[in-house]
């Protein structure tokens, strides 16, 4: 195969280490529904794009088993997207598309690399930018203004 390819021009490849454990602010930037690997159900994966700090530009990706035979699954999948549109105050939901570029508080948590898979992000807490919920200090709240509030970047 022929390239014409000028590395210069690309910034190199990011380190896909997890993130720490904290409190960051990101968006859904896009949604994909597929069908679970039984052909059964639905899953909705969600990629997250981290929009401040040190960590500004990372990703993090969520699959939600949305539709499920296992209704355990189900619900807790259910449960979780019902706390991102309350984060982000869509309320009736018809397209996932609804649900993107609509900054919100994730709580990201670490889960243990096992049965051959490395550790990975996973997250645990879903809240609106405008809740007054006692955070983490996490990297990214470093800068604040005379408000006392980290500027955000949507805000500059």
């Amino acid at each position: 195969m022929q390239l014409n390819f000028n590395a210069e021009t690309v910034a190199p490849m990011q380190s896909f280490e997890v993130l720490p454990v904290g409190y960051y602010t990101a968006m859904i930037t896009s949604s994909e529904s597929k069908p679970t690997k039984s052909g059964t159900g639905t899953i909705l994966n969600l990629r997250f794009d981290i929009l401040e700090g040190e960590h500004k530009g990372r990703i993090v990706f969520v699959g939600l088993n949305v539709y499920n035979q296992n209704k355990v699954a189900e619900n807790i999948a259910q449960s979780e997207l019902g706390s991102i549109c309350r984060a982000v105050n869509v309320m009736q939901l018809t397209d996932s598309s609804q649900l993107h570029n609509r900054p919100m508080k994730i709580k990201l948590a670490i889960q243990p690399a096992k049965d051959g898979y490395d550790a990975k992000n996973v997250i645990k807490e879903y809240s609106s930018l405008s809740s007054n919920q006692v955070a983490t200090p996490t990297p990214q709240d470093t800068t604040v203004t005379t408000s006392g509030k980290a500027p955000a970047p949507w805000e500059k």
